[in-house]
């Protein structure tokens, strides 16, 4: 998978004991200052719309008190359809939404 060869780091949702210990070894690289970045949806659904958040990506940084910068990623059904694994050459657009610092004070939109 090219995202493990990039160094990704994935958290085992199925497994209780194994998604336990990916959080926990994700924690501590956030822990060090290592810049992370979640996909709070967890995983790439057919439909074409905003699924629902998990509470994962949003604990890992209170925990260690780093700042939140939402991003949304525009353009990505275009690149790669549903239903098919394959590419598309498409331009995607990326749109900083703010940030919340780790106290819970939010700053405006970046753009």
């Amino acid at each position: 998978m090219l995202l493990r060869r990039l160094g990704s780091a994935f958290v085992e949702r199925f497994d209780r004991h194994k998604g336990g210990s990916d959080a926990r070894r994700v924690w501590k690289l956030a822990a060090t200052g290592q810049s992370l970045v979640f996909f709070p949806e967890g995983t790439f659904d057919s439909t074409p719309q905003v699924g629902k958040f998990l509470g994962g990506a949003f604990a890992t940084a209170q925990r260690a008190s780093m700042p939140v910068v939402a991003v949304a990623v525009h353009g990505t059904r275009k690149v790669l359809p549903a239903g098919t694994l394959m590419v598309r050459r498409k331009p995607i657009r990326f749109e900083v939404l703010g940030v919340m610092a780790p106290d819970g004070a939010a700053s405006g939109a970046a753009k």
